[in-house]
């Protein structure tokens, strides 16, 4: 049976604030699925995430299975992977307008200004949300992979903000419901590394202000854990 845990996504700073929604395992198939249909998605994906799928491939199983969101979702990722940006947005919105229940299409639409770094179309996306629900307000169960994939792209997006305070939440939201689900607890350690980054970004910040001098360049070394920055005096 598949696993379903009831848990409070709120991180407003107001503590008795409580928005539960239920996160699932069980898949949600709004068509049917036959034995054939079931290994064309199964092959797929697994080329997909191995890079070993084509748009021109995903492309024959949209024409097969025009009925099946997960094959648009497959190829507006595949675009992105291959870095063709121009070819990822139209394939997303034809998935939104044909599917719009599918939520998975507004997470590839996240990873898409992320990647493209649209910072005024994700501040006017992400402003005032304090949970998964304020984004899809009539929707109370989530899939694992979609509570997952919102969350990561929230953490991604806050890192930019470098907002520490509400990075915080998420994790310690994410940490409690975690022992639950083991795709959460796979990949929750990745989501603490952005914390951890924009602590030492923010560390290296206040230490150029107590020298009195201005960071002209970051840079990540990601073989010495550690954040490398060049300064200029602001007095010369």
């Amino acid at each position: 049976m598949a696993r379903e845990k009831s848990i409070n996504v709120s991180i407003s700073e107001d503590t008795n604030e409580e928005i539960k929604v239920i996160i699932t395992e069980e898949p949600y198939i709004p068509y049917k699925l036959t034995d054939k249909l079931y290994k064309d998605l199964d092959t797929a994906n697994k080329n997909l995430l191995k890079g070993k799928i084509t748009p021109y491939q995903l492309k024959v199983l949209i024409a097969k299975y025009p009925h099946v969101p997960t094959f648009y979702n497959y190829l507006s990722v595949a675009y992105q992977d291959a870095e063709q940006y121009d070819k990822v947005l139209p394939v997303i919105k034809t998935l939104i307008k044909k599917f719009p229940y599918y939520f998975h299409a507004q997470l590839n639409l996240l990873s898409y200004y992320l990647k493209t770094e649209n910072r005024e179309v994700l501040d006017t996306y992400f402003e005032n949300v304090k949970s998964i629900q304020d984004v899809a307000p009539k929707k109370e169960k989530f899939h694992v992979s979609e509570f997952m994939g919102f969350y990561t792209a929230f953490m991604e997006y806050l890192e930019v903000k470098k907002d520490k305070q509400k990075m915080e939440k998420i994790l310690e939201m994410l940490d409690k419901v975690a022992p639950y689900f083991a795709s959460i607890e796979e990949d929750l350690p990745n989501l603490k590394i952005l914390l951890q980054r924009v602590n030492i970004i923010l560390a290296v910040e206040e230490k150029a202000k107590q020298e009195n001098a201005q960071i002209i360049y970051l840079k990540e070394d990601k073989e010495n854990e550690q954040i490398i920055y060049l300064k200029e005096d602001k007095q010369k």
